[in-house]
């Protein structure tokens, strides 16, 4: 009897400890099929952003140029109609503001629009451009902020992605 019972017992450890193991190998697998999809979805997106750098690489550099020059108007036509509608809102730069967001700060619907629409294509373009023109061509000096995000800095990598597209020439 005793026998029996420590036999069922040991039965039971095992099969409870057979379906714990089980258990734990199914969350397991779960998290790195999850983690595997997100790291594929991510190489994905890298492999097309590569294949979209090369495709640029290949292009002539009067096409960069215009392209570059569409890009610049496009993103003034965007800061332009910000200002207007922060203009519209009454948007101001008191003192207190100017102290802790910088004396054009802009409103958090504007920071957004550029780092959704221009900010990354135009660090690719301003990578790209310097590539293209000699030394000489380069001022390394004169580079804005790209990461800054105010309304002048903005207007600054306008101002500076024309200037480089200008220089590129034919």
């Amino acid at each position: 009897m005793i026998r029996g019972a420590l036999l069922h017992f040991t039965l039971s450890v095992g099969v409870m400890t057979l379906l714990a193991g089980a258990l734990i190998w199914s969350a397991v697998q779960w998290g790195y099929g999850r983690e595997l999809s997100l790291k594929t979805a991510r190489i994905e997106g890298l492999e097309r952003e590569v294949s979209r750098a090369v495709q640029v690489g290949q292009k002539p550099n009067a096409q960069i140029r215009d392209e570059t020059l569409d890009f610049v108007y496009e993103l003034r036509r965007f800061i332009e109609s910000a200002v207007q509608a922060m203009k519209a809102q009454g948007v101001v730069a008191t003192a207190s503001r100017a102290v802790f967001l910088g004396a054009d700060a802009p409103p958090v619907e504007l920071v957004l629009g550029f780092d959704r629409r221009f900010r990354v294509r135009a660090g690719l373009l301003r990578k790209d451009l310097l590539s293209r023109l000699s030394v000489s061509d380069r001022d390394e000096q004169a580079t804005p902020k790209y990461e800054e995000r105010t309304v002048s800095a903005m207007r600054a990598v306008a101002d500076d992605l024309e200037r480089l597209a200008r220089r590129l020439g034919n």
